[in-house]
């Protein structure tokens, strides 16, 4: 491992406390996704010099999925207003995260970032590595949007020091959630294949711009491959129901397969680009298909129902499903008693947050922190009023009980939802079908788009 970074400001040094800091992070960070599927690892370089480039829809926790999946140190950069409080920023700078200044923040200010580049490019040029999401600010939907210029000029003026080896490397990351602000959700985490710079570096001395913008092609594209990729803004919610739809249909045919978070991304994203190669060849298609997508969405949305819970349920199944919840209701109950205290704190915090993107930044940052004091003082209370062994067991047992809540609290979700649609489809027998016909009628005008997903997914089926 590289250990001679930057010695600017303390954010580049390799550093022991880091280091320690980030195995417990890691920790947490299981516990919070732990349905995490990491690839492309064999693509990081062993040298340093590295830029990691991931698209941006989830605050803290994407730089997380990047730090905590890799063996480095990266200095991230933030955008500058969170940098305000001395003792923020101090945390920060300790956490190896450094201001980039924006037009909101004031033109004054925009002189302050040539510092923070030369931060970045002596943190390139002594061996260590950088991470930035180059779309510049984050957004929920899943999709790609244009990349900012900063990237490419630090990585240039650090190709551009001569003798300095190994070279610059830009690592595309695609990072896709199961909901960005879900606990015990799931998380992919694609390391794709480096962009060398020298690569683009007689393009530059050319014309600085074509460098940029040929580099900025090849980064869009391999990030575009990596993540679930809804490219069109205007027709985001119709097409994110088709990518769904099909992808569910595609799925459902192999019941014997395992569902894993991971292979219900595959499917989303095969769905995603054959849908858009498909508007390409076809562009008669995609109005008539955004059509019928458009009518399926407002059918549900009259019924206030959400399309990512339309699963159908016999009575029998649903009888089922309510007995045990019924039957699991006394150990959600135990667990969310023990842990009482931290889940009201996170609680309060996130009902005074307006930006949905930065739950799952608080929720992990304070139940990392407030968890284990809960245990702490739990533990203290336990010793003195139980038995030693008593004590014992029921300090081993909060983790469990914590786990089991939480889990139960997501099925007994997860029902719910579901259940508006079932109970819907129980009452109204036209809504269903209705709805019935017109997912059928979807789905059969999707049938060349899904073949060529299902070859990509399947090669032999093809």
């Amino acid at each position: 491992m590289i250990k001679t970074m930057n010695k600017d400001a303390g954010t580049g040094r390799w550093s022991w406390k880091y280091a320690v800091i980030k195995f417990l992070a890691k920790i947490s960070f299981h516990i919070y996704y732990p349905r995490l599927h990491v690839t492309g690892t064999e693509n990081i370089p062993s040298g340093g010099r590295i830029i990691f480039a991931a698209n941006h829809r989830n605050a803290l926790m994407d730089a997380l999925a990047i730090l905590l999946t890799n063996h480095y140190q990266p200095v991230f950069l933030a955008r500058a207003d969170i940098f305000s409080n001395p003792l923020t920023a101090g945390i920060l700078r300790f956490l190896k995260i450094i201001p980039v200044y924006r037009l909101t923040d004031g033109v004054d200010s925009m002189g302050y970032n040539e510092s923070t580049f030369e931060n970045t490019v002596s943190v390139l040029n002594e061996g260590g590595c950088i991470g930035i999401m180059p779309e510049g600010n984050q957004e929920e939907m899943k999709r790609l949007r244009k990349l900012k210029k900063g990237i490419f000029r630090i990585a240039f003026r650090a190709a551009g020091d001569a003798g300095k080896e190994p070279e610059v490397k830009i690592i595309p990351v695609g990072l896709d959630y199961t909901d960005i602000s879900e606990f015990f959700g799931g998380i992919v985490v694609n390391y794709g294949k480096p962009l060398h710079v020298s690569s683009y570096a007689a393009l530059f001395k050319q014309h600085h711009q074509k460098g940029y913008n040929a580099m900025k092609d090849d980064l869009a594209r391999e990030l575009s491959r990596l993540m679930i990729d809804i490219k069109d803004r205007k027709n985001y919610e119709k097409d994110e129901l088709l990518v769904k739809s099909g992808s569910r249909f595609l799925i459902e045919q192999n019941p014997g397969e395992k569902r894993s978070y991971h292979r219900k991304f595959l499917t989303e994203r095969a769905v995603c680009q054959a849908l858009y190669e498909y508007y390409d060849n076809h562009p008669d298609k995609a109005e008539e298909l955004r059509i019928k997508s458009e009518r399926l969405l407002e059918l549900m949305t009259s019924y206030g129902i959400s399309p990512e819970y339309t699963v159908s349920y016999s009575k029998a199944r649903i009888f089922l499903f309510s007995l045990v919840k019924v039957v699991a209701f006394p150990f959600f109950l135990a667990g969310f008693m023990v842990h009482l205290l931290p889940v009201a704190i996170i609680h309060l915090v996130l009902s005074k947050l307006k930006d949905r993107q930065f739950i799952s930044s608080f929720k992990y940052i304070l139940g990392t922190l407030l968890v284990p004091l809960n245990y702490i003082i739990a533990g203290f209370f336990a010793f003195s009023h139980m038995h030693v062994h008593n004590a014992v067991i029921f300090i081993l047992l909060m983790p469990l009980s914590g786990v089991l809540s939480c889990r139960i609290s997501r099925f007994a979700a997860k029902l719910k939802k579901n259940g508006i649609f079932n109970s819907i489809c129980l009452k109204d027998r036209e809504f269903a079908s209705k709805f019935s016909a017109m997912k059928s009628d979807l789905i059969n005008e999707m049938g060349p788009v899904l073949k060529t997903a299902r070859s990509r997914l399947d090669p032999a089926a093809s």
